[in-house]
Parts: C-alpha cells; structure tokens; sequence
C-alpha cells in the first residue's frame, strides 16, 4: 500500500519534532493548530490536512490525569522533500496504543475466553509520565505450546504487560524513523499495516496476495531461488536490532540504553529484559514482534540489494525469500549473496528448504480445489447422499495422509463450516471429528467451535466426547501440548464435561498458564469433586509470580479463581498494582461463545477464525485458498 503524500511546505529540519512541549502553541512550529478535544481522548485533525488523517500517524502525549492530548502528526519527510503518512500506526495513536494491547497481544488460535479488558486504561495511567517502565529487574514470558502443521509444533510466548506497554511508547516516539528504515526495502511483503478492528491489530500480505505478485514477478525468470531464514524469530540475536537500524559500527560505538541517536537500544534493551535477560530470540506472537522482525529483514534486503543490484527480481514475505535469475549460474550466485547478507545479523539460511526450481514447476498444488469442489456437491443435498460423503470424508483423510500434511484437514473442516455442510450431514461428521481431534490434534481447534455450536442447536453424542476428549487429554498433558490441552478443556467447559480427575492434577503439574486457566475454569463451571492442588500451582509461581513465566495464571487465578495472593502479585513492579487497580483482565471466564438469540440465523458458522500470520513460516494451508 503505497502512502499517500501532503504536499506543501516543511520545516528546515530533516525530522518532525516529537518532543515539543503539549502545550506550546503550535503556530511557532510552523504546523497548523489543532482542534480542542473531542471528549473521548481523540482530537479532531486540522483541516488543511483532515482528508489524510485516517492514515497519519501522530505522537500521543497523556495530561496529568492520564487523559490523550493530542500533538503533531509525525509525517516522514521523503527525498523529494514530501511529507508521507505512516501506515503501521494508524489514524490515532491513542487508538494505535489500545488495539495493540487488547488485540496485538495474545497469542494467535487460543480458545476465545482469553480476551482482553482495560488494559489500555492501565497504560494511560503509566504514559502520563512520558518514561520507559522496563528497569533492571527483568521479567520472563508465559508460554503457549501450539501444534504446527505436519506435527511440529510452536512456541508461543506473551511477554509481561510491562513489554507491552514499553513497546507502545517506543514505536510511537520512533515511528517516523522505523517507516523511514523500512522504505529501504522495495521487496517487503510483510510490511505491517495498522488495522483499525478485526481480531489483529497489525496486518501483512496474505500468503494468496504473496502467490499472486509472486506470478507477475518472476513470469520473465529462467529460474526460481527459495530461501528462508532459520528459525527466524527464535534466532534474532536482539542486539542485531540496532545494528539494523543504525549500522554495525554506529551501534557498537554506543551502546546506551538512553542514547538518542541509537534509538534501537532502548527496544534491544525491552526485548532482552522481557525475555529473563536472554538476547537470542524474539516473543513469537505479539504484533509487535512484525515490527520488530521486519526492521531485521529490511536491513537484509538492503544489503543484498547494494550488491545484487536494482534489477534482480526480488520479492519476501517475513523470512520466506525468492529471487529470479535467468540461469543456473546466476541463480546460484544470488543465493551466495543473500546468504552473506542474512549472515551479516547472526543469522542463517535455512539449507533444508533452500531450492533453485525450473520457474516453470513453481505452481500451487491442486488438491484444495479438489477438496473445495468436492464438499460444494453436498451443500444443495440434504442428507441424500451420505454414503457419498463418507466417502469425500475418507478421501480428504487419504489425501491428508499421503501428503503428510495434516493442514489439510483443517482446511476442510473451514470449507465444511464455510458450507454449514455439517449441519445436515451431522451423523456422518460427527465421527470425522473425533477421529480428527484424535488422529490430527492440529485441527482441534476447528473441531472444538463446530461440535460446541452444534450442541447449542441440537445436541451431540455427550458420552462419546466425553471419551473423546479425556483421551485426548491423556495424550496431550504428558507433553504440555497447550494447543490440544486448551481446546480440548475449553471443549469440556462448553459440554459441561467433568475431567478425570488424575488428569486434572497432572495439567498443573506439566502444562503452562493457558491450559491451567481453562483447568481451572473447566473445575468451577462442572462442578468437579476434587479439589484444585493449590500448593502445586504455588509451588510453580514462586515469591514474585507477576515476574516469572506464570504471571498469567498468578494474576488471573487470584482475580477470578480465589487463589488468593494478590500481596506476591503486586510484588517486583509497580505497574502490577495498576493491573488491579484498572480492573485489567485476561481472561473472561463468563464469555459466551455464541450469542444466543443468533444460533439459529441462517449462513451461522462455527468457526471463528483468528489466525493471520504469527511466524517466520508460511501458515495454514486454508489461508492460501
């Protein structure tokens, strides 16, 4: 998306002030005034530039009270002396701040009571002060252990609150030299755009989007190269983030956390002590590591432009890089220099998936279309065909299996949901996703929202998921696979199924925060016998839990499940008093999944997805089509 441009005058300096004092009058900056307040904490634009303000992005300052004041716009002044808009924030900062805390922040594909309440009133209160809030006593990650396609699995990590807010404040201060950073790069598919609503805050190319200028890109190429970084946001080495932004030997000359012209010290600084002081490694699900991971690959794109050239076709998304050549030998050289300049920050090429194709065998596989015009038969059948469809179902399990890519069935099941197939043909489902939920755990959560709405409309065979997902649970608690953990508790809570009660304990003993919320949950809404092993959580939170790797559970537990240690919560940071004294809230155990006066509207589907784009690899497959 190309942004817009304001023509006119710009003052003598090559960068908008930011620093201006809220209340200084704006006419001496040579910027137009602004308009009072509008009461809501946003601020009507001028007019002289109101047509471009849905795009702009401005600093945000808060008065004593915690209250949006609203400042200059910062606009990036480009070489031709034009003042462009930036696009990862947004129209409002303030708005900026609120979407990326409350829809930027938990990790993708977790069941839907973990939301987000108020945790933008809790930051107001913080940014009145105008100072960074991370200090020299880190904090650690909660961690979300998710399935991944062909059975790998995922690493999900929600920072401490206290990165969040810090990485509000520093992307709106700096957010005009990050979108001047990031204009180094014409290859970037992965440019973040702030959407203003949705269920993320921060949006890039779809994979279907990437395939589609992939197309036109390389048409006149001989051959294709396929590269990508390994394990790309696990291995960012942080203190390569200034040196992306600023140049190895400027940001090796200073290393200040507060430096003003390395401004990237101050995020390699938040990101480090987020994560217990280790500097290998990004959080892998906040939006706010697009951005972070995009200064790192805009960086690589340059380099490899300055010694490749302006007319090699070049085109990534995220980590995932091709390039055009017209022959092999030329292929190959453009791979040793994409190499050298991923190398340049401490990281790798993947070897194992790095290819140089024939450009004519770069093409999409065609089962989805099979599969897709497969299931659209049985939508204009009722039920008259179900030996038919048994046999559909049977061939996407095939297909699933000869390809080993379980993504195929989550891929189906959107199309069966998209179709409301399953609906009349609920006797030959319901088997099918038992056997998914048990043979390909990667599609839990799909499973989980169809048969939970479909027990809300006409009812489901109870003692045979009840099997179902105690087994499941069974399988997935011995590994702390959270994924499969979660849903398939979030499962029992919907259907009211009580859970073993040694598995019960064992979920405290070796699963993370999320499936111990759900747990504990699934315990108050079933009206289970047995009592919850609070000396085991306890013994996992330790003295300061609001700092550790169970802050989630330790603040939500004693919020809505009366563990009761709010004294250890508040301990090792102020801003966790402000946590409780905003009323923030993670997790919504009163939530419904469905709203009940709309179950039986015509063209309701069970799923709701939320998955975008959340790591250095391509995603699920249901995207792309």
């Amino acid at each position: 998306m190309s942004p817009k441009a304001i023509e006119g005058s710009v003052r003598p300096d090559t960068t908008p002030s930011r620093t201006e004092d809220a209340g200084a009058p704006r006419e001496a900056s040579g910027l137009p005034a602004f308009s009072p307040s509008r009461g809501d904490g946003r601020v009507n634009p001028p007019d002289n530039i109101k047509k471009y303000w849905p795009h702009a992005c401005r600093s945000l300052h808060v008065d004593a009270q915690g209250q949006a004041l609203q400042t200059s716009p910062v606009l990036r002044r480009t070489n031709q002396r034009r003042l462009v808009v930036i696009e990862f924030t947004g129209d409002d900062p303030n708005v900026f701040a609120e979407r990326m805390l409350e829809n930027g922040y938990i990790p993708e594909n977790v069941p839907p009571p973990f939301r987000i309440e108020n945790l933008h009133e809790a930051y107001l209160t913080y940014a009145a002060s105008g100072e960074y809030i991370t200090g020299k006593v880190p904090t650690e990650s909660t961690r979300y252990n998710a399935s991944k396609r062909n059975r790998q699995r995922r690493i999900f990590s929600m920072p401490n609150p206290v990165f969040m807010i810090d990485c509000v404040k520093y992307f709106i201060d700096r957010a005009d030299q990050i979108d001047e950073h990031f204009s180094l790069s014409s290859d970037s598919c992965s440019k973040p755009v702030f959407i203003p609503s949705g269920s993320r805050a921060l949006q890039i190319d779809s994979f279907n989007d990437f395939y589609l200028k992939r197309r036109r890109t390389f048409s006149t190429s001989r051959y294709i190269v396929k590269c990508d970084i390994s394990r790309f946001y696990h291995s960012i080495y942080t203190h390569c983030i200034p040196w992306a932004l600023h140049g190895k030997g400027k940001a090796k000359a200073d290393r200040k956390v507060d430096s003003d012209s390395i401004f990237g010290n101050r995020l390699d600084f938040t990101i480090r002590q987020s994560q217990d002081g280790q500097t290998v490694g990004i959080p892998v699900g906040p939006d706010f590591s697009r951005l972070i991971s995009e200064i790192v690959a805009t960086r690589i794109d340059a380099s490899f432009r300055s010694t490749a050239g302006a007319d090699v076709p070049v085109l990534r998304l995220v980590d995932d890089i091709y390039l055009g050549a017209d022959n092999l030998d030329e292929a190959y050289g453009l791979l040793g220099v994409m190499r050298d300049s991923i190398r340049e920050l401490e990281l790798d090429i993947n070897e194992a998936k790095t290819v140089v194709i024939d450009a004519s065998r770069d093409f999409e596989s065609p089962w989805p279309v099979h599969i897709r015009q497969s299931i659209d038969r049985f939508k204009e059948y009722k039920q008259s065909l179900v030996p038919e469809f048994i046999h559909v179902l049977d061939e996407i399990i095939s297909i699933s299996i000869d390809k080993n890519d379980d993504g195929i069935i989550k891929y189906a099941l959107r199309k069966l949901d998209n179709e409301l197939v399953w609906v009349d043909y609920w006797e030959a489902i319901e088997p099918f996703l038992i056997r998914c939920c048990i043979s390909f755990p990667h599609s839990w959560d799909y499973v989980a929202q169809i048969v939970s709405l479909r027990n809300a409309i006409s009812g489901i065979d109870k003692s045979t998921w009840s099997r179902a997902i105690n087994k499941s649970l069974a399988q997935n608690v011995r590994t702390g696979h959270d994924f499969e953990v979660t849903w398939s508790l979030w499962l029992a809570r919907q259907l009211k199924i009580e859970i073993d009660d040694k598995i019960f304990e064992q979920i405290f003993e070796k699963c993370g925060s999320f499936s111990m919320l759900v747990a504990l949950d699934v315990h108050k809404n079933s009206g289970m016998a047995c009592k919850v092993p609070k000396q085991t959580i306890l013994s996992r939170l330790g003295d300061k839990p609001c700092l550790g790797p169970f802050w989630l559970l330790a603040f939500e537990a004693d919020r809505q499940f009366d563990l009761k240690i709010k004294t250890k919560n508040l301990q090792g940071h102020d801003f966790f008093k402000s946590l409780y004294d905003d009323d923030v809230s993670f997790y919504d155990s009163d939530f419904e999944f469905f709203d009940t006066d709309d179950l039986l509207t015509t063209g309701k589907t069970a799923i709701k997805k939320t998955t975008s784009y959340d790591d250095s690899e391509i995603d699920e497959i249901e995207d792309d089509f």
